[in-house]
């Protein structure tokens, strides 16, 4: 019968391409070692090793075999940290999008753990495609992603929607103000910034909503990243949309203003595995929309 005996002494024999060298890493003497070897070899019907006087190699299905084992190995070695993981403690382990860390996340944990102190929360950063996906593999338990999302086995709730504000070189601005009209952005330069959605993300919303208006752009400019685009808005060369929430990053030489005209939204959500719901789950979710709707309450 295969067993974790026979795989680890094979594993030992792989890497260390040496009987000898694999027996001294076992603490064993060799004559066993060979013996389990020797037994794993008949129960599978293969050899697994090409053996001269001088030299052990591993045959095509030996490399195949190593793969394979280390992954049976490597599964029986988190069984215990499995079952503890259960044991210890109602952990969730949340994605978010960097920006979120800077923006609503602090005072959105403020607010959870002030209503239910005994929640345990490990953040991970992701963009909203590596979130579906972890979710998906169950390495995240929920994601805090920006939609639209449509995946199968993915669950989406939608908690929040903000609308699109302007991000402009303060030196646009001739005296103090809270809003700008889409009509004087003619002329200007637009940065973007890619997003999960290609046909749905921030660039083509915006440059569809100036059509909409008749303003026509003398550029567009594209960046890796909301930061890399408000860099170069600092330095007078255009200006960017971001979410309404992300006006809290200050940088200098930039302004964020209002649009007048009804601006462009954009859809914050909750994601989990369709398969993988625990009540502390729940609890969170729920928690997370009565954050926000508080939060709505107030803007």
């Amino acid at each position: 019968m295969i067993n974790s005996k026979k795989l680890m002494y094979f594993i030992a024999v792989a890497e260390e391409m040496h009987f000898g060298r694999a027996a001294s890493r076992l603490a064993i003497s060799q004559p066993p070692l060979t013996n389990q070897i020797k037994m794993l070899e008949e129960e599978l019907g293969v050899s697994l090793f090409k053996r001269s006087t001088r030299t052990v190699t591993l045959t095509k299905e030996g490399a195949l075999l190593y793969e394979h084992a280390k992954k049976i190995i490597a599964d029986i070695n988190n069984c215990k940290s499995v079952v503890n993981n259960v044991e210890r403690d109602k952990e969730i382990v949340l994605g978010v999008l960097h920006a979120h860390t800077y923006t609503f996340l602090p005072d959105l944990l403020r607010y959870v753990f002030s209503q239910n102190p005994d929640l345990s929360i490990r953040i991970v950063e992701y963009t909203t495609s590596e979130q579906i996906k972890t979710i998906r593999d169950k390495r995240i338990d929920l994601g805090i992603i920006r939609e639209p999302i449509a995946f199968p086995g993915i669950i989406v709730d939608r908690i929040y929607e903000e609308e699109y504000v302007l991000a402009i070189p303060t030196d646009w601005m001739i005296n103090p103000r809270k809003e700008i009209s889409i009509k004087e952005l003619e002329g200007k330069s637009i940065i973007v910034y890619p997003s999960h959605d290609s046909k749905k993300g921030t660039s083509n919303i915006f440059i569809d909503f100036l059509h909409q208006h008749k303003v026509i752009l003398s550029k567009k400019i594209e960046l890796n990243t909301i930061h890399s685009a408000l860099s170069l808005v600092a330095a007078g060369r255009g200006f960017t949309p971001v979410p309404s929430t992300q006006s809290k990053m200050k940088f200098p030489h930039v302004s964020y203003l209002k649009i007048k005209e009804p601006a462009p939204t954009l859809s914050i959500a909750i994601a989990w595995n369709e398969r993988y719901l625990e009540p502390h789950f729940t609890e969170f979710i729920k928690l997370s929309k009565s954050f926000f709707n508080e939060l709505n309450k107030t803007v």
